[in-house]
């Protein structure tokens, strides 16, 4: 073989290798590629527009629970982004089975979301959490499992700690530092570990309102490797959503206490009714004479023995031709006698007992009353208590909230869920709900 068939060999040899490659750019490229049918990165963007209008609408509505849950599968969706990163352009016809039950698990969530029923909310909340957990992150794509706080009360001073837990290897690894922007100001973590990472954000990124919750969007950007032989840096996002609660919980507090007083009435009768008493006159046709009278004592009265008297409005000098006698004298009731002698001769009176008497006594019964007193408490914070003095049973609670909504209670209540009542005997303990305790609450 001479040196001119050995070099024709050689260029048809390297014209194939062209032609080849050439082909196998077309088969990748598609050099006239037909378009993605529902790429899965379109699918994940859609669903992300649809919550975060669901969000941005509940956050006028002061819906707490809807926008809990919406930024919990927000989050969940962003954890598919990433874990999906690779096949973002690949319809979802063309993914494997898990990746598909993925999406479809997410486009559930987002019904539930838009459905605003408390227990659908409450589920998509914990099916976005389980979600995230099950996510395969053999990649070592960034992941974001959990984050706190979810809530911040109002009214703070002090800068609040962030914590974002997930999946952040190269953050230590590679030294691509994980970072949190809010409101357009980038945040560099305190503290960048792998499973972990840590921010300090100033107070005032999370502004407070008087009487309804705001939202607060962070962005958790971690940059990551992709690639093999030709690497590129993507960045991760993630949505991380808090509720920035009002400043004061309740516009205000009051409690009513029904304090039993027991009194007693008396009041003095005198019997005859009239003043005009009993008259008993012996002269009068020269006999003796004699009266009873018995006396009750009212129906819910009392009769004071000691003060029962016999009162003579007149009576004859002679003491034994003319008297009254008592007899059973009782709380409840005694008999009064009257008695006159007579003195006669041939049917002339001399001397015959002549006798105007009447009783009086003093009666009494038991009065209950009620001292009513209001009493407005001091202002709550979150996650504060007061415990008050009250009477047992005998007390009420009645609370505004600042989102409008009104407690009223006579016992323990936790029916409302940012303030409960727990009725303690002689105590009422109303307690208003800490910022990191918040959760499942109703719209």
């Amino acid at each position: 073989m001479n040196m001119r068939t050995k070099h024709r060999r050689r260029m048809v040899s390297v014209l194939l290798t062209a032609v080849t490659a050439v082909s196998m750019l077309g088969a990748c490229t598609g050099g006239s590629p037909a378009a993605v049918v529902n790429p899965i990165g379109g699918v994940l963007g859609s669903l992300e527009a649809t919550v975060n209008g669901i969000i941005d609408e509940a956050g006028r509505q002061g819906q707490i629970l809807t926008v809990t849950a919406g930024g919990q599968v927000y989050l969940a969706i962003n954890n598919a982004e990433s874990a999906f990163a690779t096949a973002l352009n690949t319809g979802i016809d063309k993914v494997d089975d898990a990746t598909r039950r993925t999406i479809e698990q997410l486009q559930a969530m987002v019904k539930q979301l838009q459905s605003g029923a408390t227990e659908l909310l409450n589920a998509a909340t914990n099916d976005a959490q389980q979600l995230i957990n099950s996510l395969p992150f053999t990649n070592k794509n960034p992941q974001v499992r959990a984050f706190s706080p979810r809530f911040v009360g109002g009214a703070k001073n002090e800068p609040v700690p962030v914590s974002v837990q997930g999946n952040f290897f190269w953050a230590s690894e590679k030294k691509l530092d994980v970072t949190l922007q809010v409101g357009g100001v980038t945040y560099k973590a305190a503290e960048n570990l792998t499973s972990d990472v840590q921010f300090l954000v100033p107070a005032n990124v999370f502004p407070s309102s008087p009487d309804r919750a705001q939202q607060v969007s962070m962005e958790l950007h971690a940059p990551y490797e992709k690639g093999v032989i030709f690497k590129s840096r993507p960045i991760g996002v993630f949505h991380l959503m808090v509720t920035v609660l009002p400043s004061a919980p309740t516009k205000r507090v009051t409690v009513t206490n029904d304090e039993p007083i027991q009194s007693t009435e008396y009041r003095t009768i005198s019997a005859p009714a009239g003043g005009t008493g009993w008259d008993l006159r012996s002269w009068d046709g020269c006999r003796d004479k004699n009266d009873t009278h018995t006396i009750s004592a009212a129906d819910g009265w009392t009769i004071d023995v000691p003060s029962v008297a016999i009162q003579y409005g007149m009576q004859t000098p002679d003491a034994l031709a003319a008297n009254a006698t008592l007899d059973s004298v009782s709380p409840t009731g005694f008999v009064v006698s009257g008695h006159t002698i007579a003195h006669c001769f041939l049917g002339i009176s001399k001397g015959s007992g002549s006798l105007n008497y009447s009783v009086t006594y003093t009666e009494s019964r038991p009065v209950h009353s009620t001292n009513t007193t209001v009493r407005t408490l001091d202002p709550f914070s979150w996650g504060s208590q007061q415990v008050i003095p009250v009477t047992r049973g005998k007390w009420r609670v009645h609370a505004e909230l600042w989102n409008g909504s009104v407690v009223e209670s006579a016992g323990t209540s936790r029916d409302n869920p940012y303030l409960t009542v727990d009725d303690q005997g002689d105590y009422v303990k109303i307690s208003v709900i800490s910022p990191d305790s918040i959760v499942g609450l109703t719209p």
